[in-house]
C-alpha cells in the first residue's frame, strides 16, 4: 500500500513584536477584565512587587472629581519616613506612550528602575526592558497650570512636569484622602481584590497591607455602582 505521510504543523510564531515599555498597574488595572476594557491588548500580565526603596507608598488619596470618590495612587514619601513595597502588575505598552499619557492624564509617567522591580511568577523581565508607572498631581495643581489648548489636555501630564513648577506642587504631594464627599467605594475595592485573587489570596492580602488610609468615609454601592 501507500505510504502515510504525516503533515507537521508549522512552528508557533509570535503574535506581537518583541516588547521593551511595561506599565506597573497598582490599582483596578490589577484586574483582567478592567484593563482589557480599556484595551484588550493590556490583557496579559505579570504579578509584580515595587521595591519599597523607590520612595512612593500606595494611599487611597486621590479624589477623582468627576466620579466623587476616593482612587487609590501613589504618595511620595517624606524625608525620614519609611516607605513599602507595592505590589501590582506589569503589562506591555507600545514604543510610543502618547496615548497612554493622554489617557492618564493629570499624572506624570515616572520610571521605575528595573533593579527595583520584582517579579512573582515565572515571567522573566527583559534586559533591556523599561518599567512605567502613573503618579497623580494634587488636582489643585492640575487645576493651576492649566490646559494645552493645542491638546486640550493638562499640562500636568506625560513624563514632564509643567514648566516652572515648585517642588511642593510635584506628582504625589499635597493628595488628600478620603471623606464624606468622597468616600472610597465597595465596588472599587472589588474590583482591585479581584484582581490580586487572580494571583492568589496572598498576593490579595499583601494587597491590604500594603495599601494606606483606609477611612470611616466608605460607601456600600454594590446595589446601585457609581462607578
Amino acid at each position: 500500500g501507500q505510504a502515510c505521510v504525516e503533515t507537521l504543523p508549522p512552528p508557533p510564531c509570535a503574535m506581537r513584536q518583541h516588547v521593551t515599555n511595561f506599565i506597573f498597574g497598582f490599582g483596578s488595572i490589577i484586574q483582567t477584565a478592567s484593563r482589557a476594557a480599556s484595551d484588550k491588548s493590556t490583557a496579559d500580565a505579570a504579578p509584580c512587587r515595587i521595591s519599597a526603596t523607590f520612595g512612593y507608598v500606595r494611599e487611597w488619596n486621590f479624589q477623582a472629581s468627576t466620579a466623587k470618590l476616593t482612587a487609590l495612587g501613589l504618595r511620595r514619601v517624606a524625608d525620614g519616613e519609611r516607605g513599602a513595597t507595592i505590589n501590582g502588575v506589569l503589562f506591555p505598552a507600545p514604543l510610543d506612550m502618547t496615548a497612554f499619557d493622554r489617557r492618564e492624564n493629570g499624572y506624570q509617567r515616572v520610571e521605575v528602575p528595573r533593579r527595583m522591580v520584582q517579579m512573582l511568577s515565572w515571567q522573566v523581565l527583559p534586559a533591556n526592558a523599561r518599567v512605567y508607572l502613573y503618579v497623580p498631581y494634587s488636582p489643585a495643581v492640575v487645576e493651576k497650570y492649566g490646559k494645552d489648548v493645542k491638546t486640550n489636555l493638562p499640562y500636568c501630564s506625560g513624563p514632564e512636569p509643567p514648566e516652572g513648577l515648585l517642588a511642593s506642587e510635584a506628582p504625589g504631594l499635597r493628595l488628600r484622602p478620603p471623606s464624606i464627599d468622597f468616600p472610597i467605594l465597595q465596588t472599587y475595592i472589588d474590583v482591585c481584590l479581584s484582581g490580586c485573587l487572580e494571583h492568589g489570596e496572598a498576593f490579595a492580602e499583601e494587597f491590604v497591607a500594603t495599601t494606606f488610609k483606609w477611612s470611616i468615609y466608605w460607601l456600600n454601592e454594590r446595589e446601585l455602582a457609581r462607578r
